[in-house]
């Protein structure tokens, strides 16, 4: 889903010991966190000015010399460009040095889902920069900017800096100054990470409305609309997705990423015809379209699936899917496959398994009374946000009178469905069902979410009845984690 191409991206150092890189010549680099690869040409200062030394001084560590000699330079030349820039590198290495940039955290796991179970994991410590912080740097830049407005770099830095402080709406204001400034769009895919940035750091309530003004700044940009769209689909908006690629397809600029997106989110909407032409669009898949043509033919009882399939095995193309693909039609090409549950089952091994929606969706229909298939499908639909899909495969009478397992897996796959799809109150019924399970994770879900709710409605003593109710201790998983630290907070501990 995420555009790789490789492309210029500023190489801003927002790092302990390491600076803005000042673009003194084509090429120069930074490696760090939120560094590029290379910084934008740019005219920049002579060798060993400011930038040269007082960078030297900053990645070497030395912030007290650093400050010295840049105050040197401003002494001898107030109106020196880099000199001013470089001030406003020892002024973000000296906070990050006070916060603790660049070590390494323990950090709680603050994802919800419960494909996310990990109750916790090391990370580098990432500091967001205190808006004052910003604000002083930022006016130090934007007053460079006024007096060399040339500098890509210093463009560039300022939009960072924004990012960095998690200040959208200076951000987006800064965004379009630079849309402005180069109309061929050559700085189009830094901004989209620095949307990447956002949702790393703080979500996609902070990301989205950015990722959502780039669309207006960039209005006739194939590539912006498709990765926008891969935004829009991570955060479950599947069909605004699809709408949005749709529209991004007539668009100049369309690219295999375009064509990725397309045929992967309509995929999960189950729109294949869609995905079908999608993926014959794209030239570097190769004749992988014809394996899915095949696959979809057999789904739909087509009795020219054989044929698909055989033309894709004469020209599989170098897909990384190719391989799983070729042994896929080969087995069911092959007197194996006795079109019975077991082949299906024989046909989702690990070395055969790609589309493989499309074999669940079949064993679904073919066998209606298997719960293996169903769950495996459901899985794949709300793993991928796909949560309409989900519940409609995922309907209780079907594991009514099955495995207890399975029924329960299935229940929680559909709370999670309900939950994160903004249903909270269908959720709680489904989460209820949960609430004895012998599944200390799924009965710490069930307390979790349903206490959280009714905390959040001020029904305090319910929700601490609903949470303690689990029984479960801080370190038996995330969600018991979570019901503690949650009855802390409501008893005031």
């Amino acid at each position: 889903m995420r555009r790789t191409t490789h492309r210029p991206a500023p190489a801003f150092a927002f790092a302990f010991a390491l600076v803005l890189a000042i673009a003194s010549a084509p090429g120069l680099a930074a490696q760090g966190p939120g560094a590029g690869a290379q910084a934008p040409a740019a005219t920049g200062p002579a060798k060993g000015g400011a930038a040269d030394k007082v960078g030297a001084l900053l990645r070497s560590g030395k912030l007290a010399e650093a400050r010295s000699a840049v105050e040197a330079f401003l002494a001898a030349d107030p109106a020196d460009v880099d000199a001013r820039m470089m001030l406003g590198n020892v002024i973000l290495n000296e906070h990050f040095a006070k916060s603790g940039e660049g070590g390494i955290s323990l950090e709680a796991n603050r994802d919800e889902s419960i494909f996310s179970p990990d109750m916790g994991y090391m990370k580098g410590a990432v500091v967001i920069l205190p808006r004052k912080v910003a604000e002083e740097v930022a006016a130090l830049w934007l007053g460079c900017l006024a007096d060399a407005p040339a500098r890509e770099d210093i463009q560039l830095g300022v939009c960072a800096i924004y990012t960095r402080a998690l200040m959208t709406e200076e951000l987006v204001v800064r965004m379009r100054r630079v849309a402005e400034a180069y109309p061929d769009g050559r700085h189009m895919y830094t901004m989209m990470d620095y949307v990447g940035q956002l949702r790393e750091w703080a979500g996609p309530k902070v990301s989205l409305p950015v990722a959502e003004a780039l669309l207006s700044i960039y209005p006739n940009r194939a590539g912006i609309a498709s990765d926008v769209a891969a935004a829009f689909a991570a955060e479950g908006r599947l069909s605004e997705a699809a709408a949005l690629l749709d529209k991004a397809a007539g668009m100049p600029g369309v690219d295999e990423y375009l064509h990725g997106n397309r045929f992967y989110v309509n995929y999960l909407l189950g729109d294949y015809d869609r995905a079908l032409a999608a993926l014959k669009a794209d030239a570097t898949t190769g004749g992988l379209w014809r394996l899915f043509e095949g696959l979809l033919r057999r789904l739909r009882g087509e009795a020219s699936w054989r044929d698909s399939l055989k033309g894709f095995l004469a020209d599989p193309g170098k897909d990384r899917r190719a391989a799983a693909g070729a042994a896929l039609a080969r087995f069911l090409l092959s007197p194996e496959d006795k079109d019975d549950y077991a082949s299906y089952l024989a046909s989702i091994a690990p070395e055969r398994l790609v589309f493989e929606a499309l074999l669940h969706r079949r064993a679904v229909e073919r066998f209606p009374e298997a719960t293996a298939p169903r769950l495996s499908y459901g899985l794949a639909m709300a793993r991928a946000k796909s949560y309409a899909e989900a519940l409609r495969v995922l309907e209780p009478a079907r594991f009514a009178g099955g495995p207890a397992e399975e029924a329960e897996t299935a229940t929680i796959l559909r709370a999670w469905s309900l939950e994160d799809s903004g249903r909270g109150a269908e959720a709680d019924a489904e989460w209820l069902a949960l609430a004895s399970s012998g599944n200390v994770y799924f009965r710490s879900a069930s307390a979790y979410f349903r206490g959280k709710r009714l905390a959040a409605a001020g029904e305090t003593a319910k929700a601490l009845v609903a949470l303690k109710a689990a029984g479960v201790k801080a370190d038996q998983g995330k969600y018991a984690n979570y019901i503690a630290n949650l009855i802390g907070r409501l008893e005031g501990r």
